[in-house]
């Protein structure tokens, strides 16, 4: 069958089908009859929906190679897109997108249709997923091909943080914010943009250019004498070194942050950052503090009555209470902070919450619940592309199925928290995929992994030298590569480890823990190697 080529359909159609597909081209997604009416109107005085519908289907009709439909709308493949739009007149800038004297150039009909998508905009109190923000994007697009970034900034700044990061798109802020970079003429939008991109980064967990863009937010908010996004970026690059283990530098940020609320008279700012300084606390087995600043949060959050902030502080608190040795209230509290965060419908923090909902319910020994958290925390990490999350989750999720012993689900769990970087948390993960091959006779991946629990755990170290955490992960590492290796010098630097872990750390949660993983290891010490190290980690 003999297909015509683009230049002989367009040699078969009239002008004004010529000028049809021309504006078709502009959309960059299918358009209705009522959008290419609309396009066309100051050209074709009484050109109506029904008149363009009737028009676009005996185009489609007689060239459908070209003019194509889906669902009602109207739409051509992007190579054609390209080619009829380099026949459009490019114009100018400045050309109008309504009124008589509107010229056919491509950025008259780039402004035209930016008058269309914001009269497509609904209700702000009906946006409920992204499908409601379609009009926002599009007219996004036309924008920044106008060459007209900081309007596009601007119409950004409505939906992006409270609405498509609340819905986790990162990967679609990512790329619309990346769009902007060094074509904004307006420093506050630059600084916000650089700002945000870095927070969407540290979501997918991409933490080295989370800090990278959230240091030149930080340097924009300086010159230019904003105090208030100065105090924004410096709590962002505190929680940013968390995320990456370095709890000292995470400390000077929330110590700058905190001058810089209280010289502003902030109290909102100032309870977030009290926030995370008990999570530096936290890190540091510092628990008692930790709950102290977390308790003071809460009363700022109260105040404010600032919902989201709560939400997060309970389930803080409910890990400080996992730690001190009450599962029980910590699941009790964990409860409430996910209530929130799912009233909020904020998918993020109700997929963090789950994971530590799920934390809980293990240590409290209620595994069957805390699988059926953690299976809907993953595939809500799946769908916000929140990939640091899919780590920490399956290591909980890997011990739960250790704990009833099925060996086989605990390995495709562990390999799933493996295959995501979290370098807060990765020595937990090699940890655990040494002991589930130990358990399934894997003896050289059994090794392998240990190996990597003790690389892992001394990199964290020399970020924070006071990671209990590490430490507990090395010394077991060491433990495992004792049987594996039949070899009890291990156990020197084994109990080096522990002892130090000790001196920062002796939480009853954390030292139970230990000794649960302890326990699955010494079940295949059948030369009791480790008989020497036993009463140094199960203390009695």
């Amino acid at each position: 069958m003999f297909l015509p080529s683009l230049s002989d359909i367009l040699s078969m159609l009239d002008p004004f089908e010529r000028k049809i597909s021309q504006t078709l081209a502009v959309f960059k997604r299918p358009a209705s009859p009522r959008a290419l009416a609309y396009m066309l109107a100051p050209f074709e005085p009484g050109f109506s929906p029904l008149e363009a519908e009737r028009r676009l289907q005996d185009l489609n009709n007689r060239y459908p190679q070209l003019f194509q439909v889906k669902f009602g709308h109207y739409f051509l493949q992007p190579s054609d897109q390209l080619a009829l739009l380099a026949e459009v007149p490019q114009g100018s800038p400045d050309d109008p997108g309504e009124g008589a004297q509107m010229p056919f150039t491509r950025y008259a009909l780039l402004r035209r249709a930016v008058i269309y998508y914001q009269s497509q905009r609904t209700a702000q109190h009906s946006w409920a997923n992204i499908d409601d923000l379609q009009p926002q994007l599009s007219e996004f697009e036309a924008l920044c091909e106008l060459q007209d970034y900081d309007s596009a900034a601007e119409l950004l700044q409505d939906i992006s943080f409270e609405y498509l990061m609340r819905w986790g798109h990162y990967r679609q802020v990512i790329a619309l914010r990346e769009r902007l970079i060094g074509h904004l003429k307006n420093p506050t939008l630059e600084q916000v943009n650089l700002g945000e991109l870095g927070s969407a980064y540290a979501v997918i967990g991409e933490l080295e250019k989370a800090v990278h863009y959230q240091e030149q937010a930080l340097a924009f908010a300086r010159e230019m004498g904003d105090k208030r996004n100065e105090g924004v970026w410096l709590t962002n690059l505190g929680n940013r070194h968390i995320n990456l283990g370095q709890i000292d530098r995470a400390l000077e940020y929330f110590q700058l942050a905190l001058t810089n609320a209280q010289d502003q008279d902030d109290l909102r700012s100032e309870g977030v950052i009290l926030s995370a300084l008990g999570t530096c606390c936290t890190q540091m087995g510092q628990f008692e503090r930790a709950r102290e600043y977390y308790e003071e949060a809460r009363v700022f959050a109260k105040a404010h009555d600032d919902m989201a902030a709560e939400g997060m502080i309970l389930s803080n608190l409910g890990n400080i209470y996992v730690a001190l040795g009450d599962p029980a209230l910590g699941i009790r509290i964990h409860d409430q902070g996910l209530e929130i965060a799912r009233e909020l419908e904020n998918m993020l923090e109700v997929s963090r919450r789950l994971g530590n909902l799920a934390e809980a319910l293990v240590a409290d020994g209620l595994y069957k619940e805390a699988i059926q958290h953690l299976e809907e925390g993953l595939r809500l990490d799946e769908e916000t592309g929140y990939h640091r999350g899919k780590n920490y989750k399956g290591c909980t999720l890997a011990l739960a199925y250790l704990s009833q012993g099925d060996w086989d689900a605990a390995y495709a769990a562990i390999q799933t928290a493996i295959r995501f970087d979290a370098p807060a948390n990765n020595h937990n993960a090699a940890l655990l995929m040494g002991i589930v091959n130990l358990k399934k006779k894997q003896l050289r991946p059994a090794k392998d992994a240990f190996l990597s629990a003790v690389n892992s755990a001394g990199i964290l170290l020399k970020r924070n030298a006071y990671s209990f955490d590490a430490l507990n992960a090395a010394g077991l590492a060491r433990c495992g590569l004792a049987i594996l290796d039949d070899d009890s010098s291990h156990l020197t630097a084994a109990a080096e480890s522990v002892v130090r872990s000790r001196n920062f750390c002796r939480a009853p949660g954390v030292l139970r823990h230990m000794e649960r993983l302890f326990e699955f290891i010494s079940a295949e010490d059948s030369a009791r190697i480790l008989a020497k190290i036993r009463p140094l980690i199960v203390e009695r």
